[in-house]
């Protein structure tokens, strides 16, 4: 068992990290991972990949699950096109989780 700065815990055999992801024991917490998410490092990360998804990253920085599926639905095409086309009616607020979502909701009826 190997043990990281962060505190996330792996198995190690033969000297290589062994990673068996289970959805029910994924460590959700882990503030090193939080960090990279919220200064825009997201390489490889399905949604968050491309230069929206890593600016919004670094401007909303969430810290929880529910703020990253906040940030994830409002960057779908959908949604920012609402923006774009009405931004002064959006609150960028992701400290009150949903707060960004239910205004899409509301003005662009997704």
């Amino acid at each position: 068992m190997k043990t990281f700065a962060c505190g996330c815990k792996f198995d190690v055999v033969n000297d290589h990290i062994v990673y068996n992801p289970n959805i029910e024991h994924l460590p959700l917490d882990c503030k090193a991972t939080w960090d990279l998410i919220c200064d825009g490092n997201t390489k490889g990360v399905f949604q968050l990949e491309s230069q929206l998804g890593r600016s919004m990253s670094e401007r909303v920085k969430p810290r929880n699950m529910e703020q990253l599926s906040d940030l994830v639905a409002i960057i779908r095409p959908g949604c920012m096109e609402c923006f774009k086309t009405h931004p002064q009616k959006y609150v960028w607020n992701f400290s009150v989780s949903g707060t960004s979502i239910i205004n899409c909701q509301r003005y662009c009826r997704i």
